[in-house]
């Protein structure tokens, strides 16, 4: 009888270390899985970041590239643009909005034009 018990107990322990190291594994695997994803989303989240800091930049860049050029124009030239020198950086920023011109307004002008309607 004790050999039987022992038999039992042995096979028993051993059942139960198989359950024991196939739960350890599940557990390593299931840790591994949200360790992998959190730190997936981390630098997913941290590449949209990047992204969002490259793209504002380059569009800061833009206007104040466009606003040095437009700085650069003579006051008679911003007035055929609609523009005063303190209206440039309201006008980059898209803060001015005029009502577009009549049908019949003439916008293309060019000197050749000028020079027949003058004579």
């Amino acid at each position: 009888m004790d050999r039987m018990l022992e038999a039992y107990t042995e096979r028993f322990i051993d059942q139960n270390f198989v359950d024991v190291a196939r739960l350890e594994n599940l557990a390593r695997v299931n840790r591994a899985v949200v360790i992998g994803s959190a730190i997936g989303g981390g630098v997913a989240a941290l590449a949209r970041t990047a992204k969002n800091i490259v793209a504002g930049f380059a569009a800061w860049r833009a206007r104040r590239q466009a606003e040095a050029e437009l700085a650069q124009l003579d006051d008679r030239m911003l007035a055929d643009l609609g523009l005063t020198r303190s209206q440039i950086e309201a006008a980059i920023e898209g803060r001015i909005h005029r009502a577009r011109p009549a049908a019949n307004e003439n916008l293309t002008l060019r000197p050749h034009h000028i020079a027949a309607n003058a004579a």
